[in-house]
């Protein structure tokens, strides 16, 4: 682990030496070495133009290196400016004419020029002079080709092929996922990466497919096993940290998530996204100190996050710190004012705090948005029927009923009717409810206790209760 963080800084230090002299032109310095590393990591980056502008500086001293004729065509080629990549192709093949690279680029390009049948031409002879390594370059040539074709089956027999070769093999592996992933063909993954295991279970990246396969199938225990296997055998893996940590947030097991978040940031440090994905963890453990401690380290490097506020506001909710918790709602929504959660959250702290034209104006605002979510109706007519305002929630309520229903609404429909003494309606609605949403009858008594005297509707709810005992029996 120390070897590598020493690297990275090396790396990191030659960046920016390069970025910075670059700005005056000064570029002397730079040996072989210092080139290789500088192209391979911009284009590991995808930052092709800087790396391309490294290999200009290469050829300005090494004139009749092939080797940099082809790493400038092989960045022209992801640039996709072909007329330059093939003059430079050109160059290279004209300095080492049986360089098998030049020809493996060539074809490529003229599949990127619309002929795909004459790069796969160019390249059969090459396979019976070739060795067995340059081999299994032209199979992954090849099933760039095919896939350009759209010929996944042929895809994946040629990186089959160069798999059990070398099963290590990252570029392969990466294509044979976005080929199996591209026809959902999760049971064929599961069975290619299991028998790449076999071959070496120390594949990182077959761990990795492996898990997002188990995890397409549902199977998520496995894909949570299998994930993890990815970056504890490499521990530099950063997306298998971030894909078993999301996985396990979707699972709602949040104190492993947590881990390894915790585990990725001991390794790659943190950021603002890591902070606030940590948060929602904390959060979901009940642990607001100590999420509110990483959303405000968020805040800082990224003022312009409006879920970090929300949540911080909900942090603050919790401790009930509503004027805080009212302030980082607002700053939520300037940021973002189209998120009809936020506006619920404002009513519902505006509530507490009993600025209750705020709170209406606030809940208006969230029905107006989502319309179709009947939470949000749930929320308002619940905040109307504590204060006692019957009539005004029953036109709320047919009013939404246009467009949500759920059994919370039909209870609370229910209420406002046995308060506006239509008792024949409530018993309607009630039975209505009790048949849509059995398991939340006690947010009737929850929200008007003084109901529990009524005989009927205790009787019903018994009736209903009994039903539901039969039926788990």
């Amino acid at each position: 682990m120390e070897q590598r963080t020493k690297q990275d800084s090396t790396l990191f230090d030659l960046v920016s030496q390069f970025e910075s002299l670059s700005e005056i032109g000064n570029l002397d310095h730079l040996n072989e070495k210092t080139i290789y590393q500088l192209v391979f990591h911009y284009e590991r980056e995808s930052m092709f133009e800087q790396a391309l502008d490294i290999v200009e500086i290469a050829l300005s001293r090494y004139e009749y290196r092939s080797e940099f004729y082809i790493i400038k065509a092989r960045i022209l080629l992801e640039l996709g400016i072909l007329d330059l990549c093939v003059k430079s192709l050109d160059h290279a093949q004209s300095i080492a004419p049986y360089e098998t690279e030049v020809t493996l680029l060539r074809a490529k390009v003229l599949c990127q020029l619309g002929s795909c049948e004459d790069g796969l031409a160019i390249l059969e002879p090459l396979k019976d002079v070739v060795s067995n390594d340059d081999l299994m370059k032209i199979f992954l040539t090849e099933a760039y080709i095919y896939d350009m074709m759209d010929d996944y089956t042929t895809v994946v027999e040629k990186l089959r092929i160069v798999l059990y070769n070398d099963p290590l093999q990252d570029e392969a592996l990466s294509m044979l996922w976005n080929a199996l992933d591209m026809f959902r063909a999760y049971d064929t993954s599961i069975q290619i990466t299991e028998e790449l295991l076999d071959l070496n279970p120390y594949n990182y990246m077959a761990w990795y497919i492996l898990g997002q396969s188990f995890a397409a199938n549902s199977e998520y225990e496995k894909a949570v096993a299998a994930m993890e296997y990815s970056f504890i055998i490499n521990s530099g893996y950063e997306t298998g940290y971030l894909e078993c940590a999301d996985l396990c947030m979707n699972m709602c097991r949040y104190a492993e998530a947590l881990r390894i978040f915790k585990e990725y940031v001991h390794q790659f440090g943190t950021n603002s996204d890591i902070l606030l994905l940590m948060a929602q963890c904390q959060a979901k453990l009940g642990d607001h100190t100590s999420a509110k401690l990483n959303l405000l380290k968020a805040v800082k490097r990224e003022k312009s996050n409006d879920v970090i506020y929300f949540l911080l506001g909900e942090c603050y909710s919790k401790d009930g710190s509503w004027y805080k918790a009212i302030a980082t709602y607002h700053k939520a929504i300037d940021i973002d004012d189209t998120i009809e959660d936020y506006y619920l959250a404002l009513a519902k702290a505006f509530v507490e705090v009993e600025d209750y034209n705020k709170a209406t104006i606030n809940f208006q605002i969230a029905t107006d948005i989502d319309p179709c979510n009947n939470i949000i109706w749930s929320e308002y007519v619940t905040f109307l029927i504590k204060l006692g305002l019957y009539e005004e929630s029953d036109r709320l309520l047919e009013e939404a009923f246009n467009c949500a229903f759920g059994g919370d609404m039909l209870y609370c429909h229910a209420i406002t009717s046995f308060f506006l003494r239509n008792k024949e309606k409530g018993l309607r609605l009630l039975e209505e409810a009790l048949l849509e949403d059995f398991g939340n009858h006690k947010l009737i008594f929850k929200l008007a206790p003084e109901l529990e005297v009524e005989r009927d509707i205790v009787a019903m709810i018994r009736y209903f209760k009994g039903e539901a005992t039969f039926q788990e029996v």
